[in-house]
């Protein structure tokens, strides 16, 4: 987990979230559409119970209109019962079937619409179900569906607010990599905005450092230069001959320090491709004793 990328991260995170929300979900439905199945169950056992009861009865219409409104059903008129019972026959589907000694009660499913058929010796009624939809199950779908947009929205968005993150590690490594001109820009003032304009002043007051800092290298080699160039000139003023050719090496040897110096600027800058060559140990040994000026013989005692 230490080594993961903040974006990695973030993508974990929300994939599990909303893998997490989509199985809850599914969970909600097949237990809804579980008690949805109980719950009618429930409820024609009911009005089979109540209505063989009150046949039995012999109850008057005024009491069977009161059922009819406590249960929510309704009578079909005696003119659409051959209708009913040809869908029934044809396409017509028996989604529960109960009864007792008393008589029998079925229901049936056509097309959405369930009839309730109750049987009892001469007494035969056809009712309806007019009991309201229930919008439990369309509520809980649409807000299923909210809460995972929702969630895909947000994932979206901090995807969104963490892009400047890699274009500031884009310019961040273009400086790194010797690119001193490059300039780090961000529109907005936020904790990545507040990082970025940190970068850029200290890339600015890095440039500064390094425009002094080259200048000042500029004057010194040219004052170094100037009093060797005099003091070679000096030299070739001189009659004894060991005395100047050992002062003329150590000019040399100044001129070649400068050239060193300049050489070490370059590398300093990153601007510098090092170029590299065999050599011999022998080759290293002469020119070393060529710049402590002795000769072979005192490097040999």
């Amino acid at each position: 987990m230490r080594n993961l990328s903040v974006t990695t991260f973030i993508h974990i995170l929300f994939s599990v979230a909303i893998i997490i929300l989509i199985a809850t979900f599914l969970l909600f439905l097949s237990w809804d559409k579980d008690r949805q199945k109980i719950e009618k169950y429930k409820r024609y056992q009911l009005i089979s119970i109540t209505f063989l009861s009150n046949l039995q009865q012999n109850s008057t219409q005024k009491n069977l209109e009161k059922l009819y409104k406590e249960l929510y059903v309704k009578a079909v008129p005696l003119k659409h019962l051959p209708k009913i019972k040809e869908q029934i026959q044809s396409s017509g589907e028996t989604v529960f079937s109960g009864g007792s000694s008393l008589g029998r009660v079925r229901v049936f499913d056509i097309q959405g619409n369930h009839y309730i058929y109750v049987q009892r010796m001469a007494h035969n009624i056809m009712l309806q179900d007019n009991r309201p939809e229930n919008y439990y199950f369309e509520i809980a779908v649409s807000l299923g569906i909210f809460l995972i947009t929702l969630l895909l929205l947000l994932y979206l968005a901090v995807l969104k607010k963490l892009y400047p993150l890699k274009r500031l590690h884009k310019q961040i490594q273009k400086f790194a990599q010797g690119d001193i001109q490059t300039r780090i820009s961000y529109e907005y003032d936020d904790e990545i905005g507040k990082i970025a304009k940190s970068f850029d002043d200290a890339i600015v007051h890095i440039h500064k450092l390094s425009t002094s800092k080259n200048l000042f290298m500029r004057n010194l080699m040219h004052e170094l230069k100037t009093p060797i160039t005099k003091g070679r000139i000096i030299v070739e003023m001189i009659d004894d001959d060991a005395t100047k050719e050992i002062l003329v090496r150590a000019f040399e040897r100044m001129n070649e320090l400068i050239s060193e110096l300049a050489e070490l600027e370059r590398v300093t800058e990153q601007s510098f491709e090092p170029y590299f060559e065999y050599t011999l140990l022998s080759d290293i040994i002469s020119q070393s004793t060529e710049l402590l000026m002795t000769s072979n013989e005192s490097v040999a005692d």
